[in-house]
């Protein structure tokens, strides 16, 4: 379910029309033509997005939120639009296991979530739910994951590969090999490093490329999980770009004669 408003400048809420329905669910209203327009923009600048994680104890690979947000995060600022999200129902179910094992508890969450156009305070609200298991505490944070995972996958229409309802059985998911997996992890450091320093000419970037996999393998730069982690990283890393900017360019060989 949708409605659609704004805010006023000093957070008052106005809701175009009557968007409340019966026990308070919001009903489908106009859409705001502005936060659509700039939706339809980060669509056009996003595109497929590969698995970036494995789960060895159940043998699958899966998205993580945090390279989705990692790749949605900057399309997003750069058309002033931000999510707001609200947990409105948290439930917990107990669900029974074969054998001795205890009943694994099973939260599920229902968020609202509001993505803002900042220029004009007009906004899409809409409703996701998600779930997560856990014998411990982590049930309700492995439920908001993935419920914020998914409203951006769906909310941009980001393709990633996944499909419920096809036959596993019959095709299943090939699994990579390390080598395979150290390659692709190696090639998005590259590609990383690579969008921090395409200003510079082509010998300059080979020259940082190299420098910067001194300062941290694939490995070491994937395992950053907070965004000013990468921050950091990536200050470091435009400070190596300057160091080797600066240093004298290797100039062409001129032969005898010539």
């Amino acid at each position: 379910m949708s409605k659609v408003g704004f805010m006023t400048e000093d957070g008052v809420e106005i809701v175009d029309g009557d968007a409340e329905g019966v026990d308070g669910e919001y009903v489908q209203e106009n859409l705001s033509v502005k936060v659509l327009k700039k939706i339809n923009t980060v669509m056009q600048k996003s595109g497929y997005i590969a698995k970036d994680k494995r789960n060895s104890a159940q043998k699958y690979n899966y998205l993580s939120e945090e390279e989705v947000i990692y790749r949605m995060r900057e399309l997003m600022v750069a058309e002033g639009l931000v999510v707001v999200p609200s947990t409105e129902e948290v439930s917990i179910d107990m669900l029974e296991r074969p054998g001795d094992k205890p009943p694994m508890p099973m939260t599920t969450v229902s968020v609202l979530y509001k993505i803002i156009d900042i220029d004009s305070g007009e906004y899409i609200a809409a409703y996701q739910c998600g779930s997560g298991s856990d014998m411990m505490d982590k049930g309700i944070y492995k439920a908001l994951t993935g419920c914020n995972k998914y409203y951006l996958l769906k909310l941009f229409q980001i393709p990633t590969g996944d499909d419920p309802e096809k036959d596993f059985q019959v095709e299943p998911e090939p699994v990579s090999s390390p080598a395979q997996d150290k390659e692709a992890r190696t090639e998005r450091y590259k590609a990383a490093v690579a969008g921090v320093i395409q200003a510079y000419d082509d010998q300059t970037r080979a020259a940082i490329i190299k420098s910067a996999l001194s300062l941290g393998t694939a490995d070491d730069y994937l395992s950053i999980t907070e965004s000013s982690g990468r921050m950091a990283f990536v200050t470091a890393l435009k400070e190596e770009a300057a160091r080797v900017d600066a240093m004298p360019k290797e100039q062409p060989i001129k032969k005898k004669g010539k």
